[in-house]
C-alpha cells in the first residue's frame, strides 16, 4: 500500500480537570513547536473554573481554545474537526496534559507514519524516588538517593487523518472507554491498519509534584476501579481502601519478581494489582516448572503432583 509522505501536522491537547501547573508547560511548549498556530487546538471539557484558567493561558500563547463538555474522545473529535476547518493537515499528534514533545519526536513521527498508520512511543519521567529506591533497597542500596528514570507507556500518540477517517473517528468505542487510546487503537485494527510502538518516539513527562493534583489522580483511579467492577459491591468497597495497602502488594511484586516499579506505581491501586498478579503468575510459573521461587534469600520448592 503506497502511502502519501506526511507534511502536516495538526496537534490537539485534549483537558479533563488537568494539574494546572503541568499544564502551564505543556501549553507552552506546544506554542514553540514548529507547526503553525492555526494547526493547533486545545480543547477543555474541564469545571467552568479550570476551564477559564485554561483559556487564558492558552490566549497567552495565541493558541486556539475550545470548550467540548464530555470525555476526552469528544475533545479529540472536536478538536480535528475544528482542526480541519481551519488549517490543511495530513496528520495529528494528540498530546497529554503532563508530556512534552519536541521538534524531533515530530520528525521520527513523520517518518514512523510513512509506514504506519497510528504510532506510539514512551514517556520518560525522572524523579527523586525514595519509595522505590527502598522497598527494593536490597536491589539498589545506592540508587535510593539518586534521580532514577522510567519509561512508562505513552498517552501521546499521532496518526494519519486519512486513517481516522477511515475509521470514523471514535464513533461509540469512546463511550465509557477508559483509556480513549487503547479504544481508537481497536478501531485501527478492526479496519486492518498498521499500528506501531516505537522506542525511538520518546518525550518528557512532567512529575505531579503538587499533593492536590496527586490526590486527584488517584481519586480518578478509584473511578475507573468502580467502572471496572462494574458495580461489583464488594470491590466497589475495597476501592477506597486499597490505595492505601497498593505500597504493600507492590513491595511483595517488587520481592518475588524481583523488579523495580515506578514510585508512582505504589500509590495506584489498579497498577499494584496488575504487578502483583504478573508477580504471582511468575511465581507460579516457576513453581510448575520445579524452579521454585526465592525469598529473603531462602529458596522455597514446592511439588505441584
Amino acid at each position: 500500500m503506497i502511502r502519501p509522505s506526511i507534511t502536516r501536522f495538526g496537534i490537539i491537547l485534549p483537558l479533563k480537570n488537568p494539574p494546572f501547573r503541568a499544564v502551564q508547560h505543556v501549553i507552552r511548549r506546544i506554542a514553540s513547536l514548529p507547526i503553525p498556530n492555526d494547526a493547533k487546538i486545545i480543547v477543555d471539557g474541564s469545571a467552568p473554573r479550570i476551564v477559564e484558567k485554561v483559556r487564558a493561558l492558552a490566549s497567552e500563547n495565541r493558541l486556539p481554545f475550545l470548550h467540548a463538555l464530555g470525555n476526552k474522545h469528544v475533545a479529540i473529535d472536536t478538536g480535528i474537526r475544528e482542526l480541519i476547518h481551519r488549517a490543511n493537515i495530513d496528520a495529528v499528534i494528540v498530546l497529554d496534559d503532563d508530556s512534552l514533545i519536541d521538534a524531533r519526536w515530530i520528525a521520527v513521527a513523520t517518518k514512523l507514519l510513512a509506514r504506519h498508520d497510528i504510532v506510539w512511543g514512551f514517556g520518560i519521567c525522572k524523579e527523586r524516588d525514595f519509595i522505590a529506591g527502598f522497598v527494593n533497597i536490597d536491589l539498589n542500596i545506592m540508587v535510593a538517593l539518586f534521580d532514577r528514570e522510567y519509561w512508562l507507556e505513552s498517552g501521546v500518540y499521532a496518526f494519519r487523518l486519512d486513517a481516522y477517517q477511515d475509521v470514523n473517528g471514535f464513533g461509540k468505542a469512546g463511550v465509557g472507554a477508559l483509556s480513549e487510546d487503547h479504544a481508537l487503537t481497536v478501531r485501527f485494527a478492526q479496519k486492518g491498519r498498521k499500528l506501531d510502538v516505537n522506542s525511538a518516539l520518546h518525550h518528557r513527562l512532567l512529575n505531579h509534584r503538587d499533593l492536590k493534583d496527586w490526590f486527584r489522580q488517584k481519586i480518578r483511579w478509584m473511578g475507573e476501579i468502580l467502572l471496572i467492577s462494574r458495580r461489583n459491591i464488594f470491590l466497589s468497597l475495597l476501592s477506597i481502601p486499597l490505595v492505601f495497602i497498593s505500597p504493600f502488594l507492590m513491595l511483595k511484586a517488587s520481592k518475588i519478581t524481583r523488579l523495580s516499579f515506578p514510585a508512582k506505581s505504589y500509590f495506584t491501586a489498579p497498577a499494584a494489582f496488575a504487578a502483583y498478579t504478573i508477580a504471582m503468575l511468575i511465581a507460579y510459573r516457576r513453581i510448575i516448572r520445579g524452579g521454585g521461587i526465592s525469598w529473603k534469600g531462602q529458596k522455597y520448592q514446592y511439588n505441584l503432583q
